[in-house]
């Protein structure tokens, strides 16, 4: 299914799209759509999950400047797979992690976490952490309740 600007201004919660549209060219955030319909973009699942991620780190007073800074630790192929895995129901929770450091050294971790409880594990090994769940938002969203 693919999704409208008006979507995408809705998942990261701010008010004008074109505003959103603006920062995310800005930034080099890279939040494309995936083909045009009548002149008005159309994107897919995992973008509109990107711009939820982008609103949650809003409302915890990350600035849009340092979001780009922040997605470079996590790999968006890894995300992208999970997404359409979540899309047809093999996978139930989808949740992306943001380590407060770039594990310069450490190449398995990706970033993209589908069971909750190695959250604990990565307390352990590597500290603090953001952690945004965009599982439950996809639910709702391919449901129809969003």
């Amino acid at each position: 299914m693919h999704y409208v600007t008006n979507d995408i201004k809705w998942a990261a919660g701010v008010k004008d799209g074109r505003l959103l549209l603006n920062d995310l060219s800005r930034y080099h955030i890279n939040i494309k759509p995936v083909n045009k319909v009548r002149g008005k973009n159309r994107y897919s699942l995992a973008a509109l999950g990107r711009a939820r991620i982008i609103g949650a780190l809003q409302r915890l007073c990350i600035p849009m400047s340092h979001v780009n800074e922040m997605f470079n630790r996590v790999c968006w192929d890894t995300y992208e797979m999970r997404v359409d895995q979540f899309a047809v129901r093999h996978i139930d929770h989808l949740i992306v992690v943001f380590l407060t450091f770039d594990p310069e050294f450490d190449d398995e971790f990706n970033g993209i976490i589908t069971d909750p409880a190695d959250l604990t594990n990565i307390m352990e090994q590597y500290g603090n952490y953001t952690a945004i769940d965009v599982g439950d938002f996809f639910k709702c969203k391919m449901d129809g309740i969003l």
